[in-house]
């Protein structure tokens, strides 16, 4: 009987999902607290203007362009280089609360931190290759 009792309230509270069912679905980049960090900054202020409007327009692109659409284990999503945004693919999985994404056309890897997941809202934070997390906020929300 005690089984049982035990049983239902694993079962019953929301606390004990699964992270990686949580995430799977097409979540849009909404914002990225480097670049807010960057418009506020006084070098940017006092930058002039077309290379201020040349840097919103940079900013904006990487954002309107962003996403990542997870997948059982595979995931797609776009990288911004070289002044383009170029579709990827990979294959995803978490490791504690870190995703960790191998670029299947390349031999790369890229690791987020979640800081947070919601129905509607993923936080996320990118963990530099010498494991140093960033302390910019990556903000996602469902589509």
């Amino acid at each position: 009987m005690k089984i049982l009792a035990i049983f239902i309230l694993l079962v019953s509270f929301p606390v004990f999902e699964n992270s990686e069912e949580e995430i799977l679905g097409y979540w849009k980049v909404h914002s990225f607290q480097a670049f807010d960090n960057i418009i506020s900054s006084n070098n940017f202020k006092n930058a002039p203007p077309e290379v201020q409007e040349q840097m919103l327009e940079t900013f904006n692109k990487v954002i309107e362009g962003s996403y990542f659409n997870f997948l059982q284990d595979t995931v797609f999503f776009s990288d911004y280089k070289e002044s383009e945004i170029h579709e990827k693919s990979g294959m995803w999985y978490f490791n504690g609360d870190t995703i960790i994404i191998n670029d299947l056309k390349k031999i790369k890897t890229y690791r987020f931190y979640k800081e947070s997941l919601t129905k509607d809202e993923l936080k996320l934070k990118l963990v530099y290759p010498n494991g140093d997390l960033s302390k910019n906020l990556l903000l996602l929300k469902r589509e």
